[in-house]
C-alpha cells in the first residue's frame, strides 16, 4: 500500500469514527433510527466529508512521498522493477561512472516555513571497501545556482535490504518559496544503489534547530 493510499485510508476511518459519533450523540439526545430526520443524516454525512477532507489535506501538506523512478529526475541510471520496494519500481545506478552526476535530483518544489524531516530510502550493495553515496538537500532562487546544506554521505552495506537514511531541514520563511530538492550522487566506484522513494515530513514549525539529528537551518 503506497503511502498516498495510507493518507486516504485514515482519512476514511476519521470520517466514519465523527459520522459515529454524531449518530451517538443523535440517540443520546433519545431520538431512533425511525425518527432521526433526513436532514439529519444529511448533516452527518456533510460533516464526515468535510473531516475527511481536512484530514487528507493535513497528511498530505505535511507529508508528501516521491517515488524515484517518476517523480524525481535523473542524471544517470535505469529503472528496475523491484517488489522488495515501496514503490515498486526504482531507479537504479552504479557508482564511478558518471562522475559527480545526480543519481536523483528535484523535484523542485516549495514547502512551507518549518522541520523537516527527510528519508532517502534506498538500498546499497559495495564491491570495494569505503564505497559511499553523496546526498545533499538543495534549493535555488531566482534561477540562479542551487545552494547547497547539509551534505553528506551514505556507506554502503552489504545487507541487500532498504533502510531509511534520515537527515533533517530547517526551511524558513524567507526560504520556503524556494525551488527545493533532494538529491543523490555516486562519485566513487564500488558502489551500487537501487533508490527508491524520498519521504519529506514537516515534523514541526519551528524554524530553530531540533536536537537529535544535526541540522544547518535555512535562511
Amino acid at each position: 500500500m503506497s503511502q498516498d493510499q495510507k493518507n486516504l485510508a485514515i482519512s476514511v476511518l476519521g470520517a466514519a469514527i465523527w459520522s459515529a459519533i454524531w449518530v451517538a450523540a443523535v440517540w443520546v439526545a433519545g431520538l431512533t433510527q425511525a425518527t432521526v430526520p433526513i436532514p439529519v443524516w444529511v448533516l452527518i454525512g456533510f460533516s464526515a466529508l468535510v473531516v475527511g477532507a481536512l484530514k487528507w489535506s493535513r497528511l498530505t501538506r505535511n507529508r508528501r512521498v516521491y517515488r524515484c523512478n517518476d517523480q524525481l529526475y535523473h542524471e544517470f541510471g535505469d529503472p528496475l522493477v523491484d517488489q522488495a520496494s515501496r514503490a515498486g519500481t526504482v531507479w537504479h545506478g552504479v557508482g564511478g561512472l558518471s562522475g559527480f552526476s545526480a543519481l536523483i535530483y528535484g523535484p523542485y518544489h516549495g514547502f512551507r516555513p518549518g522541520t523537516y524531516l527527510v528519508a532517502f530510502r534506498m538500498k546499497m550493495s559495495i564491491t570495494q571497501p569505503g564505497a559511499y553515496a553523496y546526498f545533499d538537500v538543495a534549493h535555488s532562487a531566482g534561477g540562479g545556482p542551487a545552494q547547497v546544506y547539509c551534505p553528506g554521505t551514505i556507506k554502503a552495506d552489504s545487507s541487500g535490504h532498504y533502510r531509511d537514511h534520515l537527515h533533517k531541514v530547517v526551511i524558513t520563511k524567507e526560504s520556503s518559496s524556494h525551488n527545493w530538492e533532494w538529491r543523490v550522487r555516486l562519485p566513487v566506484a564500488g558502489v551500487e544503489a537501487w533508490a527508491d522513494t524520498v519521504t519529506v515530513e514537516r515534523i514541526s514549525k519551528d524554524t530553530t534547530d531540533w536536537e537529535g539529528i544535526p541540522t544547518t537551518p535555512v535562511t
